[in-house]
């Protein structure tokens, strides 16, 4: 599987053990996509992207509210690409506690 090869042997996320690609090609063959294929895709692909999401869950009371943000480093300079603010229902609350 692809998201095993990708995670390593310890199956955890932004581990030393973690498959870091090199080039476009190497991660597109362990996605399967033939050479073909690769010709279109790759101008709209990265594998050395400095983008990065972080998501935020906070309570207060009864209002939980999921917060976020897509950002992308820019020399140097933190840039945000996308913000979501969202109200997340009570009866989804329970999963959080």
């Amino acid at each position: 599987m692809v998201f095993e090869a990708v995670l390593g042997p310890d199956l955890e996320r932004n581990t030393d053990d973690d498959q870091r690609f090199q080039n476009l090609t190497e991660a597109l063959s362990l996605l399967g996509v033939d050479e073909l294929q690769q010709e279109f895709i790759a101008p709209r692909l990265t594998v050395d992207d400095q983008t990065t999401r972080i998501t935020s869950d906070g309570a207060a009371g009864q209002t939980m509210r999921r917060i976020t943000l897509v950002l992308k480093s820019r020399s140097g300079q933190l840039a945000i690409l996308d913000r979501k603010d969202e109200v997340i229902l009570s009866n989804q609350r329970g999963q959080y506690e």
